[in-house]
């Protein structure tokens, strides 16, 4: 299948399978806009081949979450209503991606405390 042919099928809808929104979004993750409600499977391919991709997923499944943050903490900016396991990932991989998170939990606080307590101890030793 040609490049043409890919986004012809996508605009007029044609095979709307997951087969082809895999096909299309290895090809260039953009393509993810115009899927309509991807699978886990799809979002997933579409941030591998390109972070960015997080950006305009709606409602990314917690996993495609992880995925993100956990290769640049500032992807929470892009989550909607992220989990305290994503919201922790991302801090733990960018300390400035807090700013994204907003009224946090009690827990998400202790864990952060911990985690930059422990980071710190190891710089000094």
């Amino acid at each position: 299948m040609n490049y043409q042919d890919l986004i012809d099928r996508i605009d007029n809808k044609l095979y709307p399978t997951e087969e082809l929104q895999l096909e299309a979004v290895k090809w260039y993750s953009g393509f993810i806009c115009d899927i309509h409600n991807p699978s886990e499977k799809v979002q997933l391919e579409a941030v591998k081949q390109n972070i960015d991709a997080i950006k305009v997923i709606h409602k990314p499944s917690e996993k495609v979450q992880l995925i993100a943050v956990n290769e640049n903490g500032d992807a929470l900016r892009y989550t909607h209503d992220p989990t305290e396991k994503v919201q922790l990932a991302a801090v733990k991989k960018d300390s400035y991606a807090i700013q994204f998170i907003h009224n946090p939990s009690k827990n998400l606080l202790k864990e952060l405390k911990k985690h930059f307590l422990s980071k710190k101890i190891k710089e000094h030793c």
